[in-house]
């Protein structure tokens, strides 16, 4: 059944994949406030009238909210305007949806935990290290005490990898200029590009996540659509957790690049960052029939997003 599924931050990593995908098959919405081919709406994603215009003219089956401000050092140093974006705006598609069945999806984060344990659980307790993570959690339990709860359900999520886009160009060749990563969804083209260069990399060897192939996320979302699942909480990342570090060394075999050149240290993010915020994948498994190990991040980042690469020109 072709649905009408409005789709926050459209022009980013996740947002742009899932509004390719899934408009193949239903009628997509996208609004964000940076230009783009799956920006329909170009609007202020912190502005309540703006939202609630684009709403009420598209009348949505479905909303995915995966707008967020996700830089780090940004959220830090910009509190006021990334708690607008991360939790207000929740706040605003829930008034929408109160009265109406309408389901929403809701992309949260690993930065919620504290990393003391790893392999969190969707039941684990909670407790952000940095503002990132606290503006998530504020927003999930925004959901959890609105009248719409039933309707929702929550992606928690973790470095996401997808294909390439302006923005992503823009941050890579600062990153490679400056010899700092400051966005870890650059994080394997980074290294590969410093590699190729024979430029060396410095990568945290203590901080561990469990990266994760946009193409995992959609294809969660697609099932959503036909499971119409209640009040629910997904991991929804790659099987393996890996440390910085051993990511980027991943890569350079992957890649047949000189490992020697990758060594450990801090990055511009270190000190933010929990030390392990694995997650446990079993529920997706269970509930959703989702097996993350068919999606193997090494093998999506050579062939799907290096590979794409190797051709082009970084000036």
């Amino acid at each position: 059944m072709r649905k009408k599924i409005f789709i926050t931050g459209s022009s980013g990593l996740v947002g742009s994949f899932v509004y390719a995908q899934l408009s193949k098959h239903h009628e997509c919405y996208g609004v964000d406030i940076t230009p783009s081919s799956t920006c329909d709406g170009l609007i202020d994603l912190s502005n309540k009238e703006n939202i609630r215009k684009e709403l009420d003219h598209f009348r949505p089956d479905m909303i995915i909210n995966s707008a967020a401000i996700k830089d780090m050092l940004a959220c830090e140093d910009q509190r006021r305007a990334a708690w607008a974006v991360n939790v207000e705006l929740v706040g605003y598609v829930t008034e929408y949806m109160t009265g109406k069945t309408v389901q929403l999806i809701q992309l949260s984060s690993d930065m919620i935990f504290d990393g003391v344990k790893g392999d969190y659980r969707e039941t684990d307790a909670a407790a952000p290290l940095n503002w990132y993570g606290a503006t998530k959690l504020a927003a999930e339990q925004v959901l959890r005490l609105s009248p719409v709860m039933e309707q929702t359900t929550i992606l928690r999520t973790a470095q996401v990898f997808g294909p390439s886009s302006l923005h992503s160009r823009a941050l890579l060749k600062a990153s490679l200029a400056s010899g700092k990563l400051t966005n870890q969804s650059i994080l394997p083209i980074y290294v590969y590009e410093r590699l190729k260069r024979g430029k060396p990399v410095t990568l945290p060897q203590e901080i561990t996540s469990s990266p994760t192939p946009v193409t995992l996320i959609a294809d969660v979302i697609e099932q959503l659509l036909a499971a119409k699942t209640r009040y629910q909480v997904f991991h929804v990342t790659g099987s393996k957790a890996f440390s910085r570090l051993e990511l980027g060394r991943q890569v350079a075999l992957a890649m047949d690049l000189p490992l020697e050149l990758i060594v450990g240290g801090e990055d511009a993010t270190s000190a933010l960052r929990p030390l392990n915020a694995s997650m446990n994948t079993e529920k997706l498994v269970t509930v959703l029939g989702i097996d993350p190990e068919q999606y193997d991040v090494i093998t999506y980042l050579k062939e799907q997003i290096l590979e794409d690469q190797i051709s082009a020109t970084i000036t």
